[in-house]
């Protein structure tokens, strides 16, 4: 153990998707991690009967990708999501409205409930969804295969004029151009909640995907939730010889006189490695592991730094397909106070709790004094809903820092920025035995771009090892 091959330093869904693809490929690796569990973002809690997800609400079909390339998909099973809502109550204290969608319908059954909403906008509504359709099939190549940009273009021109519109523009400049009605900005920006980055600098081009994807094309929930994706994903990796050493907090690195990684110092221990693929926190990386050296071309230190998301979770008494008449599993509330998403687990697996109760979850971004004021909104969707409530879990962003030791709690790395899309954080650095995998490199946020990213890192790595 004093003489490592190569250290994966994390164990989320990033530094789990590296080591799976190491052990794939014949190499085993040794995982450092910070807590006493595995998975970071993507885990799961109990509470009294109820199980909680930290993260996850859903995944879209390109999931199924991912698994198969990790060698898991039989060990997985997803399940299909089928509707989605808008809650949104125009005045004080009037009823709120549930507009209800269904998933896998092209959008269609969202887009008429905004055309019905803003008739005078109409066109520009469609030309946004539009967007998404043009542009989907080459951000999936991109993605998914890690084709070269230049290739991509080639095997998707419908989607070049739309990309090369918007790539270098902002959220708030996409909405600007389309629609006039402030309250209608207002709705749809809250699509793109997940990237954690306000609107006026927000890339317009992953905010269109991120906002059409889930109309377009549905979405799954993981069967058991994140906690069994990640205790897949260990299992494998020790069958496969890799290591994992918990509680192990990695604080420092030491480099040789040439300028290679050549130790590690964990719980106050030295270990002599050959290589790190180093899966956390980027900032903590070139600011205090390792700030003597020059890691990227392009400077990081000063990159923002993605919000993170202010949660509630809720173990209720009741049902609420049956008290409330809610059967969807994502549900946006848009209110005169604020907006903020509700996720009902207990209708998407019924697993996560007994029979006749339910466990939802709301998400927004920041602090905000965030419980007390989504759970007045709640009461005033769900009138009397607080009498129901069995277990209460409050996460703030500074819960979610001390979970992943992300900065702030960062949900999705760096934001996501026109600056990012033309030249994100690469996974190899300046330093040839240090690479680095995660939400902080690459574009945007979710499980698919980070697993896949970690693939990429695990053959990055084996590539330029070999050499």
């Amino acid at each position: 153990m004093n003489e490592i091959h190569v250290a994966v330093i994390g164990s989320g869904i990033g530094g789990l998707s590296v080591a799976l693809d190491l052990c794939n490929n014949g190499i085993r690796p040794v995982i450092f991690e910070k807590n006493a569990m595995h998975g970071g973002y993507a885990t799961n809690f109990q509470r009294d009967g109820f199980r909680f997800e930290v993260s996850l609400h859903y995944v879209s079909p390109l999931f199924r990708v991912v698994l198969d390339r990790l060698g898991i998909s039989r060990d997985v099973d997803l399940i299909d999501l089928k509707k989605s809502a808008f809650v949104k109550c125009d005045e004080q204290e009037k009823a709120c409205g549930i507009s209800k969608f269904e998933f896998n319908d092209k959008g269609l059954s969202y887009v008429q409930y905004l055309i019905s909403k803003y008739p005078g906008e109409e066109k520009s509504i469609r030309k946004l969804f539009s967007l998404g359709t043009e542009m989907l099939p080459m951000s999936d190549d991109l993605i998914i295969n890690r084709t070269n940009p230049f290739a991509a273009m080639l095997k998707h021109p419908r989607s070049i004029p739309s990309t090369f519109k918007y790539i270098g523009k902002t959220s708030k400049n996409l909405l600007d151009e389309l629609f006039v009605d402030e309250n209608l900005k207002q709705e749809v920006s809250a699509l793109a909640i997940i990237l954690g980055t306000p609107l006026d600098v927000m890339a317009a081009v992953p905010y269109i995907q991120t906002a059409t994807e889930s109309y377009e094309r549905g979405g799954f929930y993981i069967h058991g939730g994140s906690q069994h994706l990640v205790d897949v994903m260990r299992k494998r990796i020790e069958q496969l010889g890799g290591i994992f050493y918990m509680n192990s907090p990695v604080n420092k690195m030491k480099l040789s006189t040439d300028g290679m990684v050549e130790s590690i110092l964990a719980r106050s221990k030295s270990f002599d490695v050959d290589s790190v693929i180093y899966c956390c926190d980027m900032s903590r990386l070139v600011n205090t592991i390792i700030p003597q050296a020059t890691l990227f071309k392009k400077e990081v230190r000063s990159l923002p730094v993605a919000s993170a998301a202010s949660v509630v979770h809720l173990g209720l008494g009741i049902d609420v397909k049956n008290e409330y008449g809610l059967d969807g599993g994502d549900y946006a509330i848009k209110t005169p106070e604020m907006a903020f998403n509700i996720a009902i687990y207990s209708n998407v697996d019924p697993s996560c709790c007994k029979r006749g109760n339910s466990v939802i979850t709301l998400t927004g971004l920041g602090y905000d004094d965030f419980e007390r004021r989504s759970m007045k909104e709640l009461n005033r969707v769900l009138p009397g809903i607080k009498k129901h409530v069995i277990v209460k879990e409050y996460m703030t962003p500074l819960d979610f820092e001390n979970l992943t030791w992300n900065a702030g709690g960062s949900f999705g790395g760096f934001q996501t920025t026109p600056l990012q899309m033309r030249s994100p954080v690469p996974h190899e650095t300046l330093v040839k035995n240090l690479f680095v995998a995660g939400q902080w490199t690459g574009v945007g946020a979710g499980y698919i771009n980070t697993m896949l990213g970690g693939i990429e890192t695990a053959r990055l790595y084996s590539k330029k090892m070999n050499e």
